[in-house]
């Protein structure tokens, strides 16, 4: 809801924007230039609401490959899984917030509840990431990531 607030309160300042400026007097330039002004403005008033379109996404030290990494060093794969030779994947959304921490970890979706602990404690385990940005400003963004078992 905070992000459909937020698009409602950009896009209005947009509206306004457009329909107060005289375009006779203003160059295409000036308008735009007014516009930026103004979502860089409404970013840094609502700084904890998360954006859903970013110029730079949020980016893990070292790259995707190094995230990867990360993840199949530090997965523990549940004993009751493996005994069974259950393998599965678990969908996650999380934030990644304008310091490049990691919140509000959530299973989207998940192939089998037996993984979904691990992969909640995996994604809370991830290092300081950096942070998406809008215009140079660093923001909250969610993110998603597949994460899968197999033995």
């Amino acid at each position: 809801m905070q992000i459909i607030e937020y698009m409602k309160h950009t896009l209005l300042i947009i509206l306004l924007l457009i329909l107060s400026a005289n375009l006779k007097s203003q160059s295409v330039d000036t308008i735009a230039k007014d516009i930026k002004t103004s979502v860089n403005d409404s970013i840094k008033k609502n700084e904890n609401t998360p954006v859903s379109h970013v110029e730079i996404l949020p980016e893990f030290p070292g790259g995707e490959e190094a995230l990867y990494k990360y993840l199949s060093k530090n997965i523990k794969y549940p004993k009751e899984a493996s005994k069974n030779n259950i393998t599965g994947k678990v969908d996650m959304r999380f934030l990644i917030d304008s310091l490049g921490n990691t919140r509000m970890v959530t299973v989207i979706k998940s192939s089998n509840p037996i993984f979904e602990e691990e992969a909640t404690r995996l994604i809370q385990s991830l290092p300081k990431w950096k942070p998406g940005t809008v215009d140079g400003i660093p923001v909250n963004v969610f993110y998603r990531l597949t994460i899968k078992f197999s033995i």
